[in-house]
């Protein structure tokens, strides 16, 4: 069981001498800025890219990787680091059959047989750490099964994603441990490691590294601090050494947004730079300055710069350097704010310093009152001052209208040419002066017949246009007077179907027959012989000959069925009346009586009844039986009957009454 411990450490410490240790190219970070002077940089890891990772920085990433909260990350992690470490220790132990004092304790009460299984139930963390120090201690020989984590390691996208991504703190507490556990580069493990991963935390975390250390080399520190876009850290170090030029120096606080510190930095170094100083300040909100710079500079141009700052940081001086500088200035800024579409802005200075150029007003207030409007929708009365300013009278007198100076709209709209009618009737009408709406209503006829339909039933005045159409053979502009079809009688739709013939709106006559049409057809239960002639006349306007057909067949069906009932009705009227005819006196009262007789008018028979009244109607015959005859009645009292019996006795029944008659 011993020779078998010994066996296994033999075999791990093989492991880590197969695989030469292969490292970067130089040990140093590259340099963030090209030279040492200028403030230019020149970074490019791909440059320092390792051709292949060392021993250290392959187990520094992999424990990184180890100790992951990744479930993805830690999947593959254990099961490659598992597999991979059983073999590479089991294949050691048979192959060199060395003893390792270090593995006693993890094989003495183990027999051989069993040796493979118990690498499976150690703790991969205890398994790991024996690892690392046997490959980090036994740097002379290679140790080739580590290509398989290096190839591991940048062939896996999970993998290299994650690293791609870790933060510094995780890095520097791993750069901890194994400055405890074992002597290495850090600087080299940490090149090797941003320039494979791409990732500037690896930087910072070197920074963090070497300012721990009691000797502290700034200039590396930086550096790191500035590969890693760490400016912050890196300006907070800036005091320590002396040797980084004005420029570099001002970039790292520009970088760090320490826009005070890289002021202060270029007011010593560079004092008579004017544009940089000005530039500077103002960053650091120094407004005053960075315009005092501007003065300074004696620079035309420099007013120009002068007057921004001073414009978007409120500052009043502003109007004194407006006031002096020269026209080309002025120009060049109205045409700069333009440029931004800040017509307003522009529209200040050229009513301050060019206001004698009336094209360039012109021009510019129309600009700047669309720009107002767009930004601040309820300032109709500023912006109505700008168009009118502009000689955009409708945009004016609109506005006006709007922030209700009824007054001053009328004054722009009587300026526009051609006359904006529509719009002075309105303005009119606002202000009640009616004779001078009237008087553009009737304009607005003559110049746009079609829009003036609209502002004559707005005025309540339809029917007057209707007569004025009628008269002038405007018949399109006639028919807009009408309602739509459901809102007019019968007599109107008459009137449209005249108006639609005469106008040649075949489309509009079309529709307002077919409504008619689609009308009567539905409404009613069943077709007079009149509604026949209506619809043979409707059919006739639209061209449908085969309707017309139809409808005039029916209808010489409808007056043949006709006459032959009437025929019928005249010979029962006269069958009836020659039983029933004649005078009929009341049983108990014999003042009443009843006078039945023929009018000739097919089955109609008139009747007489007298009770203290004379009333009149007429009967009809319901139906004979073999007692008699019953006979339908109406008259001014209602409906109701008679019954003839052939012994000569008439009952009548009316009004909830029944009387009882005797012919004479």
């Amino acid at each position: 069981m011993l020779k078998d411990c010994n066996i296994l450490t033999a075999i791990a410490m093989c492991l880590l001498i197969v695989v030469p240790m292969q490292s970067v190219t130089q040990a140093d970070v590259v340099n963030y800025f090209a030279d040492t002077q200028s403030g230019a940089t020149a970074i490019n890891t791909e440059a320092y890219q390792t051709q292949a990772l060392s021993s250290e920085t392959t187990i520094l990433l992999w424990d990184m990787l180890y100790n992951s909260t990744s479930s993805d990350v830690l999947n593959l992690v254990d099961e490659f680091f598992r597999d991979q470490m059983h073999r590479v220790i089991y294949n050691r132990y048979i192959l060199t059959k060395t003893e390792l004092s270090d593995l006693k304790t993890f094989t003495s009460h183990l027999p051989k047989e069993d040796f493979n299984l118990y690498l499976k139930s150690i703790p991969i963390r205890n398994m790991r750490l024996f690892l690392i120090q046997v490959i980090l201690n036994n740097k002379t020989n290679a140790l080739k099964d580590l290509d398989a984590f290096r190839d591991q390691l940048t062939n896996n996208d999970i993998l290299m994603s994650y690293l791609c991504n870790v933060k510094r703190s995780t890095i520097l507490n791993h750069l901890n441990q194994y400055q405890d556990l074992i002597e290495f580069n850090a600087t080299q493990v940490m090149v090797e490691a941003a320039t494979t991963t791409k990732n500037p935390e690896f930087f910072n975390a070197l920074g963090d590294l070497l300012i721990s250390k009691k000797e502290k080399d700034y200039d590396k520190i930086i550096n790191c601090y500035l590969l890693g876009n760490d400016f912050q850290t890196a300006a907070s170090c800036l005091g320590f050494i002396q040797h980084y030029s004005a420029d570099q120096r001002i970039y790292i606080c520009e970088q760090a947004e320490e826009y005070s510190m890289a002021y202060n930095i270029c007011k010593v170094a560079k004092p008579d730079n004017y544009m940089e100083l000005s530039r500077l300040a103002r960053l650091a909100e120094e407004t005053d300055e960075a315009i005092n710079y501007f003065k300074l500079d004696k620079n035309v141009s420099s007013l120009f710069e002068a007057y921004f700052i001073a414009e978007q940081t409120g500052n009043p001086i502003k109007n004194v350097i407006l006031a002096n500088m020269p026209d080309s200035t002025a120009y060049r800024l109205v045409n700069a704010y333009s440029e931004r579409k800040n017509y307003y802005k522009a529209y200040e200075v050229t009513s301050v310093r060019l206001a004698n150029d009336k094209s360039l007003i012109i021009s510019i207030s129309s600009l700047a009152a669309n720009e107002m409007l767009a930004t601040d929708p309820p300032a109709f009365s500023q912006a109505a001052v700008l168009f009118e300013l502009g000689g955009d009278y409708r945009q004016a007198a609109s506005c006006y209208s709007k922030a209700n100076d009824f007054s001053k709209a009328i004054t722009n709209a009587e300026k526009i040419n051609p006359k904006p009618y529509d719009m002075l009737i309105d303005l009119y009408t606002e202000v009640g002066n009616k004779d001078k709406a009237n008087q553009y209503l009737d304009s607005l006829y003559i110049h746009d017949p079609e829009k003036s339909v609209a502002y004559y039933a707005k005025s309540g005045k339809t029917m007057d246009l209707r007569t004025k159409a009628l008269g002038d053979q405007q018949y399109s502009i006639a028919i807009q007077t009408y309602g739509d079809y459901q809102s007019i009688n019968e007599v109107e739709k008459d009137e449209l179907m005249d108006l639609y013939q005469k106008a040649g709106d075949k489309a509009g006559l079309s529709k307002l027959v077919n409504q008619r049409i689609s009308d009567m057809l539905e409404s009613k239960k069943s077709l007079s012989l009149s509604d026949f002639d209506t619809l043979i006349q409707y059919y006739s306007v639209l061209g449908n000959t085969a309707k017309v057909t139809e409808f005039q067949n029916k209808a010489n069906a409808r007056k043949a069925a006709e006459e032959k009932k009437a025929a019928k009705d005249r010979q029962d009227a006269q069958a009836v009346y020659q039983l029933v005819g004649g005078r009929y006196v009341s049983s108990r009262h014999p003042s009443d009586e009843v006078v039945l007789y023929s009018d000739g008018r097919y089955s109609a028979v008139v009747f007489e009844f007298s009770l203290n009244q004379e009333i009149s109607g007429r009967y009809t015959l319901n139906k004979a039986t073999t007692g008699g005859i019953i006979l339908n009645t109406t008259s001014s009292w209602g409906a109701g009957e008679m019954i003839f019996n052939y012994s000569g006795m008439l009952t009548f029944k009316i009004g909830g009454f029944s009387y009882l008659f005797y012919k004479q």
